[in-house]
């Protein structure tokens, strides 16, 4: 097998950065010799490089000026939707390179696309089933996202007769707020539940698109609450986007939370949540207040929900299957 270098800064940010964390361990737990190539400076709160290396990993210096280092050469190199792997793919593909590209997104961006017409990716991943319907080639491969739930303390937030207390987590980008959030939780207020929004991610520049907040909906910037800690704070958790989501990390967080998810009825969403056994899909602010209004009012129903949905997750994120499958892609890869 050649080298497996990932182009990435694992941290515990939302989205790649995660991912990309996750990934490397479970790639190690195989016993897969990784070396990670950081794209961005390593902040020295950042907890991950020290985990990786004390998992077996090689943590290089960051690539500068999008130029790879004279190392690099002959081996597989994994990226997730990264730009700097992007620019340096010229470079690797004549050194004899293999590249395997994560796109986070359901479409090859505009520069992504430019460059691989040229020099194409040895290997697509797709976290889903929709995501790889909706990319075309002859190149993809449907891998889970790996998923270490160690990092999320199943503990379901008892409501004890207080407010009903709905999350959303989404990074700094109005189409992740969409008005439909904050419409449904006003629904759900006006029909008799004592509710308050907690929301992690949300700045006053999304108000263009979310609306104004009320002041029963509490906020904190990107960043300035651990994701673990925002979840155990909520009683259910509400996934709208005017995105297509490909296969969102924050549902298997909140499952892993003990934390049920009434997520859009499009997407990726389908795949990872069976309506009314694991949590619930919507179509409209309307019915996403109605489920909320269910889960306010049956504690029995929500807490059994969040254990059904946190049993599925041996389903969604099997270690053992994802570790498998990405050693025969390596393999298959030389």
């Amino acid at each position: 097998m050649k080298p497996v270098v990932l182009f990435g800064s694992p941290a515990d940010s939302p989205g790649a950065c995660r991912e990309s964390a996750d990934v490397a361990l479970l790639w190690r737990s195989a016993g897969i010799p990784v070396t990670i190539l950081p794209v961005h400076p390593i902040h020295p709160e950042n907890p991950w490089p020290k985990r990786l290396a004390d998992a077996g990993c090689r943590i290089e210096l960051p690539s500068i000026c999008g130029k790879p280092p004279d190392w690099l050469r002959d081996c597989i190199v994994v990226a997730f939707q990264c730009r700097r792997a992007v620019q340096c793919w010229p470079h690797l593909h004549k050194r004899g390179c293999k590249l395997v590209y994560l796109p986070t997104h359901t479409v090859i961006l505009p520069h992504e696309d430019a460059t691989f017409k040229i020099y194409p990716p040895t290997a697509i991943v797709c976290e889903s089933e929709f995501q790889r319907n909706c990319l075309a080639g002859s190149n993809l491969h449907r891998i889970p996202a790996a998923f270490n739930p160690s990092f999320f303390q199943y503990r379901p937030f008892i409501r004890n007769g207080h407010d009903f207390i709905v999350g959303a987590i989404g990074r700094e980008d109005p189409a992740k707020w969409p008005p439909r959030i904050l419409n449904a939780l006003k629904a759900a207020k006006k029909q008799g539940v004592k509710i308050r929004g907690h929301f992690l991610g949300w700045t006053p520049t999304m108000e263009q698109n979310s609306g104004k907040l009320p002041s029963w909906i509490q906020h904190h910037p990107p960043g300035s609450v651990p994701v673990d800690a925002f979840l155990q704070e909520c009683h259910a958790i509400l996934c709208c986007s005017d995105y297509l989501e490909n296969w969102p990390r924050v549902v298997l967080e909140a499952m892993s939370s003990g934390v049920p998810v009434v997520a859009d009825a499009r997407g990726g969403y389908f795949e990872q949540i069976k309506h009314g056994e694991t949590g619930y899909l919507i179509g409209n602010e309307s019915v996403a207040a109605e489920c909320l209004l269910t889960l306010a009012e049956d504690e029995r129903l929500r807490l059994s929900l969040a254990e059904a949905a946190r049993d599925s997750l041996a389903c969604l994120a099997p270690p053992d299957a994802i570790a498998e499958a990405w050693s025969r892609l390596f393999s298959n890869l030389g």
